[in-house]
């Protein structure tokens, strides 16, 4: 996993417990999604989304 992150990301992503809690919620809670603006997302993740 780590030599994926690596690969995509060009860094290892270390996210807490509280961190996975928190985007557990949000992909569960479409109220919260649709409040996501196109705006927030950067164009790397974009790229990265679309491959």
């Amino acid at each position: 996993m780590t030599a994926m992150q690596e690969e995509v990301f060009v860094g290892v992503i270390s996210l807490t417990g509280q961190d996975l809690a928190g985007l557990i919620a949000f992909a569960h809670d479409a109220d919260e999604q649709q409040k996501l603006t196109e705006k927030q997302i950067t164009k790397r993740f974009h790229k990265i989304a679309s491959q």
